[in-house]
C-alpha cells in the first residue's frame, strides 16, 4: 500500500470514530476505545508493519502537542480558591496510586523496571475526558469541575517526572546517569526556556513557534534518556506567559487532529495473538483494579467543607479515575523504546481503556444525580399555595 493510501486509510478511520463518537458521547463513553479498536483492526489485517511506521511521526507530534498544551494550561489563576483544597488532595493524588500499585506487586509478576514504568502510567490523570465529559453535562464551569481539572494537572507533573525517572533506570547505566544526568538536563532545559520566554520579539513571531521550541525541548529531553513528554511539558509551563490565545486555538485544532490518530496507532500496536493469552488479560484486570482504588481517598479528605463550598467530593473522585491520553501516551513510550514487552503494553492499553470507559460513566451517572437533587430542592423550596 503506498504512503497516500495508508493516509487516506487512516482519515477515513477517523471519520468513522467521529461518527461513532457522537454516539458513544451520548452514552457517557469517549471514543478513545473507538479508536483503539479501529487502529487494533487496521494494525492485524489491514496493513504491515513497515506501514504503520508511515503515520508513527504524527502520532508521536500528537503525544509532545498534548503535554505541551497541559503545561500551558496551568496558570497561577487556576490555583485561585482551590489552595487548601490542593495542598490537601495533591499529595494523595500522587502517592495514592504508588502505594496501591506496591500493594499489588506480588501478583503482577513485573521486573522492577516494568512495574516502575507501569506505576508511572497509574499515577497519570485524564484531564481531557474529564473536561469533555463536563461540559457535556454542563458542570465545566462549577466548583467541582474546575477543582478537578486543577487537580488533575497537578498530578500530571508528579507522573511526567516518575516517567522520565523510570526509563532512565530502565536504561540503565548506574544512578548517576540514570537520575543524576536526567535532572541536570531538565535544570538547564528550565533556565534555557525561561530565558527564551523573556525575550520581548517573541510577542511578534509566528502563532506556532512556541510549539517549535516545545518539540526541540522534547527532542532534547529524549536524548537525554528521559521522556520525550518531559520536555514537552516543560515548555508548556515556562511558555505559557507568552502563548497568546489564538496561539493555544491553533493548537488545540492540531490536538483534534493528531489525538485521534495517536488513539488509532496505539490500537495497531496490539497483536491480536496476545489478547488471547490468559495472563494479559489477567496483568489489566490487576491494574484496573489499582487505578479504580486511587481517587476514593481523595472524596473523603474533600469532606463536608467541600461541600458548604459547592463542591461535590464524589465527582471529583469519579473525575480522576480514567487515565486517558496521558496512561497511553506513556505506555506507548515505553513500549516503542523496547522497555516493556508486548504484553505488558497491552494489558496496560486494556487497563487505561476501561478506566476511560468507567471513569466517564460514573461521572455522567453523578451529575444525573445531583441535577436531580438540585431538582427537588429547587421543589421543595417553592412555597406552597
Amino acid at each position: 500500500m503506498s504512503p497516500l493510501s495508508v493516509v487516506t486509510l487512516v482519515f477515513v478511520a477517523l471519520l468513522l470514530c467521529h461518527a461513532g463518537g457522537l454516539v458513544l458521547r451520548r452514552l457517557g463513553s469517549p471514543a478513545t476505545v473507538l479508536e483503539i479498536a479501529v487502529g487494533f483492526v487496521i494494525g492485524n489485517w489491514i496493513l504491515s508493519e513497515s506501514e504503520i511506521a508511515n503515520f508513527r511521526g504524527i502520532a508521536e507530534l500528537g503525544t509532545i502537542i498534548l503535554f505541551f498544551f497541559v503545561g500551558l494550561t496551568i496558570r497561577r489563576s487556576s490555583f485561585q480558591g482551590f489552595g487548601h483544597y490542593l495542598v490537601r488532595i495533591a499529595p494523595i493524588g500522587a502517592l495514592m496510586p504508588i502505594l496501591v500499585m506496591i500493594l499489588f506487586y506480588p501478583w503482577l509478576g513485573l521486573q522492577p523496571a516494568e512495574f516502575a514504568l507501569a506505576t508511572a502510567v497509574v499515577m497519570t490523570s485524564g484531564a481531557g475526558i474529564a473536561a469533555r465529559v463536563l461540559k457535556e453535562g454542563g458542570y465545566l464551569a462549577s466548583p467541582s469541575g474546575r477543582l478537578l481539572l486543577t487537580t488533575s494537572v497537578i498530578d500530571d507533573v508528579p507522573s511526567v517526572l516518575a516517567l522520565s525517572l523510570a526509563m532512565a533506570f530502565a536504561v540503565g547505566g548506574g544512578l548517576f546517569q540514570a537520575a543524576v544526568v536526567p535532572l541536570i538536563v531538565l535544570a538547564l532545559l528550565f533556565i534555557i526556556l525561561d530565558r527564551i520566554s523573556r525575550i520581548p520579539v517573541l510577542a511578534k513571531v509566528p502563532p506556532l513557534f512556541p510549539l517549535g521550541v516545545a518539540v526541540v525541548a522534547a527532542w532534547i529531553s529524549a536524548q537525554a534518556g528521559l521522556s520525550a513528554l518531559a520536555g514537552a511539558f516543560l515548555a508548556g509551563l515556562m511558555l505559557g506567559r507568552v502563548v497568546r490565545e489564538k496561539e493555544t486555538a491553533y493548537i488545540e485544532a492540531l490536538l483534534d487532529l493528531c489525538v485521534p490518530i495517536f488513539f488509532i496507532f496505539v490500537g495497531t500496536l496490539i497483536p491480536f495473538e496476545v489478547l488471547t493469552r490468559p495472563e494479559s488479560w489477567a496483568t489489566a484486570a490487576l491494574i484496573s483494579l489499582a487505578t479504580v482504588f486511587t481517587p476514593w481517598p481523595v472524596a473523603m479528605v474533600l469532606g463536608k467543607r467541600a461541600k458548604k463550598e459547592g463542591i461535590d467530593p464524589w465527582l471529583v473522585a469519579c473525575g480522576m479515575l480514567a487515565r486517558g491520553l496521558p496512561g497511553l501516551a506513556f505506555t506507548t513510550i515505553a513500549f516503542t523504546s523496547g522497555l516493556i514487552p508486548v504484553s505488558l503494553f497491552s494489558a496496560l492499553v486494556i487497563a487505561v481503556s476501561v478506566t476511560n470507559v468507567i471513569g466517564p460513566a460514573f461521572m455522567t451517572l453523578r451529575m444525573n444525580w445531583l441535577r436531580q437533587q438540585a431538582a427537588e430542592d429547587a421543589a421543595v423550596s417553592l412555597p406552597q399555595p
